[in-house]
């Protein structure tokens, strides 16, 4: 049969005919910004899901299976309406949309779509972002979308692997502006968030591996024995929405299930242990919100695990013959203590010169019938090279035992014993630590998993010293009330503003989380001083240690009292002064007279946020004053009172002030004062004990040099903050610059730091020097570099290695000042979306106090006149500043502190474009902005910068034109001109120029041809900054 070229063969006659394949298959999908949605079902097998390639521009993205439910589609087509899918483009999109196509894998069937395309997402930032845990009577989590569309029925997905457990979480809008949201878990999904390592995501995102993992947001349930009972306490990183109710069960070996219901609210709560069950034979559960949690069952194996009564009659731990054992101080990075609960103190072993190994050891209180179930361990190193020696031994001899290498005294060794497959306890288990090496001094432990809960419940209740401490009684009403000089707010509770002549105001206040009743005071005019009073309930409080606690914000109930005066609402509350008045009224028949005296103070200088927040403050304890001769007919009557004392117009508000003893201080608390060359462990002195001359709990006095003009260091306070700042300082030689920049943060700040000092392989004798200078001092690391990496490079290692929640990164050519940090985070809590903060300067770009521009037009560098000194520069700066804390576009990269977490998410600083630095700052400042966060200026913080001419102007200017190029290709949908006339002018920048300049004249009043000169440099510049060219600017 011949066939003719180009025409198709037709089939002989009464041939079968081909049949036509139809697939039944068909769907639609849309773009919508970023992600691209829509449904496919074979209508043949509506029980089937199907598999769909997801194109753009012709190139395959992804694929993403049919299988979340879609009402719609199922009133369309019915079946079980699994039949939608998502996918989420996470490419890079410019100007124009780009085209989008998806077909069924198996059949190759197209989609069709009448909106096929992708756009750039309205909102910036990361898609999503889960910003925290909160749990109260339901498990909730709260988050960000960002570029990512804001859907009518947004909901979350839980994910385990590969596999969708939960969907369709219903979001709550926060503020849809934003991309706020909160989520609210009930039954199977809280259970599964709270024990299961699981995936977050929208609709999309994991498909294109972008969900987000819960590791760091924990709620866990730890029991242990408490007298005849159980203690129940909630750990982990979770906030607290409200009440927490929380039941447990107890199952026994005959499956008889008892529930307790608890109220969880102050995350510790007691429970007693129904009769009919046995300890070590019942199973417990703890259920928070509906969801039953991660618990681990605590056996009480060891006495005081965190070391907090070494050293007084009764301590459980026991040290080798002749040896001292002190409470040691705690040093541990936040993440290794968080992983293995260490708190508390550690315990230090010492010895003039030990010729037998070093030992720490205490009687075991009672171990589990199972000892499989016990594990001890702890950190542990010593004054040598020495082999440390974890064992139990019993009355027979060792039952187990462990041990590690110490190879120097900086160095920790974990032991961790586990007694699994041991045999049985014969008599009293001890467990035991022990060095041995030559010529051993010191031996330090530091248990695991000894943390305590906080607010753990105490066997006996502490008594609060203070009359009417629930400030429950209030005669006159607890309205708002009108008060002038000073009144009675409520019972045993006076307020005082002293001279002036406008009225300050007072009301009762709740606080919604605890329902505690406080008092609240606003006063916008404080002439002298504006004092908050209560009454001691007790007068005999001579030579005993006093602990105050107490709650403080400043609540809009509080700031809302002066709207109906003219007075401005102040902007920021600061406690001056926490103190213990004694008051002497000598009183006969026809005179009266009244002495008042401080007599201890428990803190200075309290910053007071919105939000409320706990305090708490030792007091050195108070001495018995001396009485004075009283004549016939005469009395005297001594009272206590507390204080609070502000300098400032305020509102604030105060709840649950406790005043509490911690006992009687024994012994002669007259110690001889010490004279420490380190100022950074002067300031530690009054809260840690870490040798046997500091025993006890007297805080230890300084030596002081009479007649010393240097302002005196800030005292170190533990509460001031309770996360430390890691300060990353990026070194190359300058070696000066850099030992005056650690010398200033040297008592500078009440906030603990860790100092991380990155060597950018500068020579050899700079870094033997910064070595030698971190000796000793285990809050300062040095990581040196075996070649030079330059500067970004360096400065992005020391952020990215930080621990903590805020890190800065300092030039080594600074000078801080006194609270500096203390601003910063002040700045950085006043807006939850600030991210990145930075204070001014002599010689910051638009940072720049008093003035920006040279003669030249050029960054002026605003150097110190004779006389005048770097802090009082900052008093200026402090005493002037309306603390407006602005947010500004751009900020420059000499002193800028960023929250880690942001500083990750962003990618960092970038070291290939910007090597040597000039611009890095303002390419990492654009992409946070970008993503949502915001920048502010501490615009009552100075850090003067020596601006070293490590560059010749030359040079400079070429890195400076090469960073503003490249700066251009990274960012080319930015105005960068615009965006730096926005920096320069920013109305409270502009202000407190003039205003420091207006000061700064003052100090140099002109009455020499060359005092007038040096003054005129500090007067406002005849040409406005705002004619200026706008400038980048560059650290």
């Amino acid at each position: 049969m011949a066939w003719k070229l180009g025409k198709k063969p037709s089939p002989p006659v009464g041939a079968e005919q081909p049949k036509v394949e139809v697939t039944p298959v068909n769907g639609f999908f849309r773009g919508n910004e970023q992600l691209i949605s829509g449904w496919a079902i074979d209508s043949r097998d509506l029980e089937s899901r199907r598999d769909i390639d997801v194109f753009v521009n012709g190139n395959r993205i992804g694929s993403a299976r049919a299988d979340r439910f879609d009402p719609l589609v199922q009133s369309h087509h019915g079946g079980d309406g699994h039949f939608a899918f998502a996918f989420y483009y996470a490419g890079e999109i410019g100007g124009s949309p780009l085209e989008a196509s998806a077909k069924d894998i198996a059949t190759k069937t197209k989609l069709k779509s009448k909106q096929p395309t992708v756009t750039k997402a309205t909102r910036e930032g990361p898609p999503l972002t889960i910003t925290g845990l909160a749990v109260g009577k339901a498990v909730e989590l709260r988050g960000r979308i960002g570029a990512y569309p804001w859907l009518k029925d947004m909901s979350l997905e839980l994910w385990d692997g590969d596999t969708r457990v939960v969907s369709s979480i219903p979001l709550t809008p926060v503020n849809e502006g934003e991309g706020t949201f909160s989520a609210q878990l009930k039954g199977e999904a809280a259970e599964r968030l709270l024990n299961e390592d699981l995936l977050v995501a929208l609709p999309g995102l994991k498909e294109a591996g972008l969900a987000v993992t819960l590791e760091k947001l924990t709620l866990r349930a730890a029991v242990a024995r408490h007298d005849n009972g159980l203690r129940v306490s909630l750990r982990g990183k979770f906030d607290q929405s409200g009440p927490i109710a929380a039941v447990v069960r107890f199952k026994n070996e005959g499956r008889k299930t008892v529930e307790r219901e608890l109220d969880m609210s102050g995350r510790v709560a007691v429970v007693s242990l129904p009769p009919e069950f046995v300890d070590g034979q019942t199973e417990i559960e703890v259920v928070i919100a509906g969801a039953p949690v991660r618990t681990r069952i605590e056996s009480p194996v060891l006495g005081d695990p965190q070391f907090r009564t070494l050293g007084r009659d009764g301590a459980r731990w026991e040290a080798s013959e002749g040896a001292s054992v002190e409470q040691g101080f705690f040093a541990f990075p936040d993440q290794l203590a968080e992983d293995h609960e260490l708190s508390g103190y550690t315990a230090h072993v010492s010895v003039p010169a030990a010729e037998e190994p070093l030992r720490l050891w205490q009687t075991a209180m009672e171990l589990p019938a199972n000892t499989d179930e016990v594990a001890a361990g702890g950190f542990v190193r010593a004054s040598r090279k020495s082999t440390i020696a974890l064992r139990l031994r019993d009355d027979e001899g060792v039952v187990a035992e462990t041990s590690a290498i110490a190879k120097t005294s900086d160095s920790w060794a974990l032991l961790q014993l586990d007694l699994k497959g041991s045999r049985d306890i014969v008599g009293k288990p001890v467990f035991e630590f022990e060095a041995s090496g030559k010529k051993l001094s010191d031996l330090e432990v530091a248990l695991t998993n000894s943390a305590e809960p906080e607010n753990a419940a105490s066997e006996e209740p502490e008594a609060n010293m203070l009359a009417n401490p629930g400030m429950l009684e209030w005669p006159h009403g607890a309205g708002v009330r009108q008060n002038s000089g000073g009144a009675v707010a409520c019972t045993n509770w006076r307020v005082r503003n002293r001279k002036s002549r406008t009225p300050t105001y007072t009301r009762a206040v709740i606080q919604p989380s605890s329902g505690s009743i406080g008092l609240a005071v606003a006063a916008g005019e404080v002439p002298s001083y504006l004092r908050i009073e209560a009454d001691f309930a007790v007068n005999d409080i001579d030579d005993q240690l006093l602990e105050l606690r107490f709650g403080a914000g400043s609540p809009p109930a509080a700031r809302q009292m002066l709207a109906r005066s003219k007075e401005a609402t102040p902007q920021f509350a600061v406690i001056d002064r926490v103190y213990v008045i004694r008051r002497s009224r000598l009183l006969s028949a026809d005179a009266y007279s009244e002495r008042d005296e401080v007599v201890t103070t428990f803190a200075r200088k309290v910053p007071i946020r919105q939000d409320i927040e706990q305090f708490t403050f030792l007091a050195a304890p108070i001495e018995e004053g001396e009485e004075p001769e009283l004549e016939e007919g005469q009395s005297l009557e001594l009272t206590y009172h507390l204080a609070f004392d502000f300098r400032h117009p305020t509102a604030v508000a105060l709840f649950d002030v406790e005043v509490v003893s911690k006992g009687d201080v024994e012994g002669d608390s007259e110690k001889a004062p010490l004279k420490v060359e380190d100022r950074n462990i002067e300031l530690q002195i009054e809260t840690l004990v870490t040798t046997a001359h500091w025993r006890g709990p007297t805080p230890v006095r300084l030596a002081t040099e009479e007649n010393s003009s240097e302002p005196q260091p800030l005292k170190w306070n533990a509460n001031a903050s309770r996360e430390p700042v890691t300060i990353v300082i990026p070194v190359f030689n300058a070696l000066d610059e850099t030992l005056a920049c650690l010398e200033s943060i040297n008592g500078a700040s009440t906030v603990p730091v860790l100092i991380k000092v990155v060597d950018d392989a500068s020579d050899q004798t700079v870094r033997e020097a910064l070595h030698a200078y971190a000796t000793g001092k285990p809050w300062i690391t040095v990581h040196s570099f075996p070649q030079n990496r330059g500067y970004t490079y360096a400065a992005d290692f020391g952020i990215r290695g930080a621990r903590t929640e805020w890190a800065v990164l300092l030039n080594s050519d600074t000078i801080v000042t006194r609270g500096w940090l203390e601003g910063m985070l002040d700045c950085a809590r006043s807006d939850p979306r600030i991210g990145l903060v930075g204070p001014l300067s002599n010689a910051a770009s638009y940072q720049s106090v008093p003035e920006l521009y040279d003669a030249t037009n050029k960054w002026k560098v605003n150097r110190l006149p004779p006389g005048v000194t770097v802090e009082m520069v900052a008093d200026i700066v402090r005493r002037v500043s309306t603390r407006a804390h602005p947010h500004v576009p751009l900020l420059n990269g000499f002193c800028t502190m960023m929250k880690t977490s942001i500083f990750n998410e962003i990618g960092g600083l970038n070291p290939v474009a910007f090597p040597v630095g000039y611009g890095e700052e303002n390419d990492m400042c654009l992409r946070a902005s970008k993503a949502g966060v915001k920048l502010a200026v501490a615009d009552d913080v100075y850090v003067y910068h020596v601006k070293s001419a490590s560059f010749g102007n030359a040079r400079r200017e070429g890195l400076t034109k090469a960073g503003n190029e490249a700066l251009k290709k990274l960012h080319p949908d930015v105005d960068i001109p615009a965006l730096t006339a926005k920096f320069r002018d920013t109305p409270a920048l502009v202000s407190v120029r003039d205003r420091v300049a207006a000061e700064m004249a003052k100090l140099h009043s002109p009455r020499s041809p060359e005092a007038a000169k040096e003054a005129a440099a500090f007067k406002p510049a005849a040409k406005s900054a705002r004619s200026a060219k706008p400038q980048l600017q560059r650290a």
